[in-house]
């Protein structure tokens, strides 16, 4: 089980799902978790674009994981 199968089965349990979080608080979220920091304002208007486009959450999730910033920090923990 990898830092990402865990984090997916986290954002897409009943319990988060059902906390209702808008488009805005779920991108909110990924930065936090994954980047371990607030959202860039242009980082933001990116992502909000690709899920306004019709992106869905669990692919803008995989973005967030496969990026090279959060590959960076899971090196950093060994992960």
């Amino acid at each position: 089980v990898t830092a990402v199968d865990v984090a997916k089965e986290f954002f897409f349990s009943n319990e988060f799902v059902n906390k209702g979080l808008n488009d805005s608080q779920y991108i909110e979220r990924l930065y936090v978790t994954f980047l371990d920091r607030p959202f860039d304002p242009i980082g933001y208007e990116y992502w909000n674009d690709k899920i306004s486009r019709g992106e869905t959450r669990k692919e803008i999730l995989e973005e967030f994981a496969s990026s090279e910033e959060f590959q960076g920090i899971l090196r950093s923990y060994g992960l």
